[in-house]
Order: structure tokens, then sequence, then C-alpha cells
């Protein structure tokens, strides 16, 4: 080991020479080593590991799926299955499971009304078990069946997540530039869907939902009922003809 006299008599002789030596205490720690693969250096005290092999995908499975939503909606009123102008007539509709509901009507001319949600006072997202009906207790309109006859569809669609938003966007088009339907102290635009209406409805279920509705059960459910407005003028017996109810599947793939 140099004496501090030696380093300080190189330093004056290196000065002589115009070289420039900097001078490091003989107890000063070595440089770091350069970082070894895998392994970057941010600070004297600190390393984080860098992975360099190929990573693996860890499948979680989902958690457990609750009771499969299912909707039912059913015609009050009429006889039967068939109902003439001017006849009163009402709904119901139920889910099995708290869940958001929309229903709407199909009329003989294909032309859409909503029936519910209606107003602010309408709560979109349902109780499950319990039976609910329109119009509801303390409406202030009635539904009375219209010509022109055919067959009439009310339809009830529900979701585990909201759906009323989108009605205004689920139909074929506009029945009139300025046709609005009344219920009550409430007003809305009327639709129009086109061609059989089984393809109609699935259509309209598509676009309310925004999610793939096969298969039915867990997150979506649809169901429907249907009746015929009859010909007032030819008024015929039908005692003992069911309702027409049911669900249907997406016509897709068919």
């Amino acid at each position: 080991m140099k004496s501090l006299s030696g380093v300080r008599a190189a330093a004056v002789i290196a000065a002589a020479l115009g070289v420039s030596v900097n001078l490091v205490p003989a107890s000063a720690a070595p440089p770091p080593p350069p970082p070894a693969n895998g392994r970057t250096t941010t600070s004297p005290n600190r390393v984080i590991e860098v992975p360099t092999g190929p990573q693996r995908i860890i499948e979680v499975p989902a958690p457990p799926r609750g009771r499969p939503l299912d909707v039912e909606v059913q015609l009050i009123g009429g006889d039967g299955r068939l109902v003439y102008p001017g006849q009163q007539v009402g709904f119901t509709f139920r889910v099995n499971r708290d869940a958001y509901v929309v229903v709407y009507n199909i009329d003989t001319e294909g032309r859409t009304h909503l029936l519910y949600p209606r107003n602010r006072w309408d709560a979109e997202y349902v109780r499950g078990g319990t039976t609910h009906f329109l119009p509801g207790r303390g409406a202030d309109y009635r539904l009375v069946a219209d010509g022109p006859a055919g067959e009439e569809f009310v339809v009830a669609v529900a979701s585990d997540h909201p759906i009323a938003e989108n009605w205004v966007d689920c139909w074929d088009g506009l029945a009139g530039t300025t046709e609005y339907d009344r219920l009550g102290s409430t007003s809305a635009r009327v639709g129009l869907v086109r061609g059989d209406r089984f393809a109609a409805m699935d259509r309209v279920a598509t676009r309310l939902v925004e999610v793939p509705v096969e298969p039915i059960g867990y997150g979506t459910a649809r169901a429907y009922t249907s009746f015929f407005i009859g010909d007032p003028t030819c008024r015929q017996e039908s005692r003992g003809r069911g309702k027409g109810n049911g669900k249907w599947r997406s016509q897709r793939g068919r």
C-alpha cells in the first residue's frame, strides 16, 4: 500500500506531465458488477426481479350462477283468446327472481307500443316472485282493444342488466314521424316491426339486451302471450279456448 506522501508525489509528477489523475481512497468499494440475466438493479439497496421465461395462464373458475332467469306474461280479460274492439283488457307479468323487465305489444298492423315501464313510478327493476299488473293499481289509463282484426302479441323481456333505455333503438322503423301513443299522462313514440312476428320479437330482444340472448336462461328470459282481435260484425263463441302463451327461441341458425 502506498503512503499518503507517495500518493501526493505521484500526483505532482502526473500534473507535470499533463496527465489527469483522480484520487480515490483506498477504502472505496469497487464498482458494482454488471446486471445478471433476469435481474435489473435500480439502486444499491433494491433489486427487482424481471421474469425472462415463458408465462403460464392460470384458469380461475367462474363464480357459481344463480337460478336461471324466467319470465311469464298473461292476458286478463276477453273471451278466451278472442278480444273484440272496445273490450277492456289487462296483463300480468312475473319473474322468478329480481330482474329488469320491459313489456311491449305488437298490434295487428306491426306497430309496437311500450307498456312497461312507462313513467318514473314504474320500477324497471322488479321484485321476483311477485305478480305485477298492467295497468297497475291506481293507473290513470285503461287498455282497450282496437282494430283491425288479427293476432296481437304482448311480449315480456327480462334481463340481469338495464334494458329499457334501449327501447327507442330496437324497432325496424317508426310507424310515423309524428305518431305517438298515449297512456294516461305519458306518451311514447310508436315503433314498427316487419315480417314474421317471431323473427321480429327475436330482433327486438337482441337489440334490447345488447348481448347474445342464447341460450335462454340465466341472464336473459323472454315470453309472450297472443290473442286475436275479432271482427265485431261476426262475434263468435270462444269459451274453452285457451290463451296463446309461450316462450320462443332465437330463429338464428334455423
